[in-house]
């Protein structure tokens, strides 16, 4: 927190510098940092009682060495409530107090004189890369699409764009015993590895049914063809069954089923099904 908050001011600092080196705002304005260890005194003789923080001293304010000595301030010189604090708040506070504009510029690669040649030669390696694939058998080859299509279903189903959003980490700690967790009980969160283990456990139920229904026919041993359907019916439903007993572990909801021809006949015969 403390090196991301030194930097954020020295964003402010820099622009301070570089646009005001002269004119009639020159020397208006000076920018301090103060290490709390090599200047207890003035922390105390400002009030300062958490840190990081920032104080607006007037150019009439003496200071001076002596212990105890307290001066006094408008609370509206005070920064308060620093967490996640950046360089356009600190710059809307120093020119609200002062009255001195500037324009903070942060650092970046697009500002940077080799970042023209770069750009250049990474348009140039994927249009080359679009062209060899064009024109390679991969990009006929239909299973590729077929993997794509799983991919992007896995990533949006087990809710990959809300953790991205969110900053929502791949797991948890348990309130009560302090160890990982990951899944969280409730329907308002959920962590990163819960929805890959759901869109995970989706897959491996459709997966096996698709295969089967693509190349079952392939297989011309009729006992081989009825493990083979078994044995995959078999995965598909324990995975089923997983997910139904993740999502009620979660929501609370129980998964109640029936044989649908045992139903109709018992409403056949007149009994109640609740």
């Amino acid at each position: 927190m403390f090196s991301v908050f030194v930097q954020e001011a020295g964003y402010v600092a820099k622009a301070y510098r570089d646009q005001h080196r002269d004119g009639p705002a020159r020397g208006k304005l000076f920018v301090v940092e103060l290490p709390f260890l090599e200047a207890q005194d003035a922390f105390a003789m400002v009030g300062v009682q958490s840190l990081p923080s920032i104080v607006l001293l007037s150019k009439d304010t003496r200071v001076s060495g002596r212990e105890g000595r307290r001066i006094k301030m408008d609370d509206e010189d005070r920064m308060r409530n620093l967490r996640d604090l950046k360089a356009t708040d600190i710059l809307d506070f120093v020119i609200t107090r002062t009255g001195l504009t500037a324009t903070v510029e942060f650092p970046s690669i697009v500002k940077t004189w080799w970042f023209p040649f770069a750009f250049v030669a990474v348009c140039w390696l994927v249009v080359g890369f679009l062209y060899k694939a064009y024109h390679s058998c991969i990009y006929n080859y239909k299973p590729s699409y077929a993997i794509a299509a799983l991919a992007i279903y896995a990533y949006s189903v087990g809710g990959g764009l809300y953790t991205v959003i969110r900053g929502i980490p791949f797991a948890g700690l348990s309130p009560g015993t302090g160890k990982p967790e990951y899944y969280s009980r409730g329907t308002q969160m959920q962590w990163g590895a819960e929805g890959l283990i759901m869109s995970s456990s989706y897959l491996l139920f459709s997966i096996p049914l698709l295969l089967m229904y693509l190349y079952g026919d392939r297989v011309k041993n009729p006992v081989v063809q009825k493990v083979l359907a078994y044995g995959i019916l078999g995965l598909a439903f324990l995975n089923l069954t997983m997910a139904f007993s993740s999502l009620s572990w979660k929501t609370g909801y129980k998964v109640r089923s029936f044989v649908p021809w045992v139903g109709n006949l018992l409403l056949f015969l007149g009994f109640p099904i609740q």
